[in-house]
């Protein structure tokens, strides 16, 4: 496991999750041009550490309203003002 910040990388069949917060006082998550749900738990696709500032991509395991994959990406501090928790499991043998 390599941490970046408050980033957190999958390597070595690690399974990470993240989820956000159940309130934003004075947020609003369509401001990202994203959906954001309260209260879900998202996985962690990947960080890219090449991005200036780097960025996290998150899946919603739900999808979309139509049943497509939905990825969101953010910044380090987008990921801080709607996300409060990272958890993180080795998968496999």
């Amino acid at each position: 496991m390599t941490v970046y910040g408050e980033f957190w990388l999958a390597v070595d069949r690690y399974a990470i999750t993240s989820s956000t917060l159940p309130k934003w006082e004075g947020k609003n998550e369509q401001g990202l041009g994203q959906q954001i749900v309260r209260g879900h738990a998202y996985y962690v696709r990947g960080v890219d550490m090449s991005n200036h500032p780097p960025t996290i991509t998150l899946v919603n395991p739900w999808g979309s309203n139509g049943g497509a994959l939905h990825l969101v990406t953010l910044t380090q501090e987008q990921w801080r003002d709607y996300f409060d928790r990272v958890t993180y499991a080795r998968v496999g043998s």
